[in-house]
């Protein structure tokens, strides 16, 4: 496993869908929100935190959000990636 997914660090995602929000904010209560619409993405939001891309990717997948995710969605589709989110997918469902 990569041992950028563990490491603490402050990053951004851009959610399109806010509804999302206080899921979210269950697993990161300092979760900072900016409105990030603009002529084409009403609704969308910035979300600042400091966490783990692991934690993060988490609490996404955990909150129902993955498909509003912009980092997730990239990260998805990042080979590297692969091990993180079937280690996730594994997690979750043994919860």
């Amino acid at each position: 496993m990569s041992p950028g997914y563990d490491t603490v660090a402050t990053f951004t995602d851009l959610i399109y869908d806010p509804q999302y929000i206080p899921e979210l904010r269950k697993s990161f209560p300092d979760l900072k929100v900016e409105d990030a619409s603009d002529d084409i993405h009403e609704g969308r939001v910035e979300v600042t935190v400091t966490t783990s891309r692991r934690e993060w990717f988490r609490a996404v997948l955990k909150a129902g959000a993955a498909g509003t995710s912009f980092g997730f969605q990239l990260g998805v589709r990042t080979p590297e990636y692969s091990d993180l989110f079937a280690d996730l997918l594994k997690e979750l469902k043994n919860e």
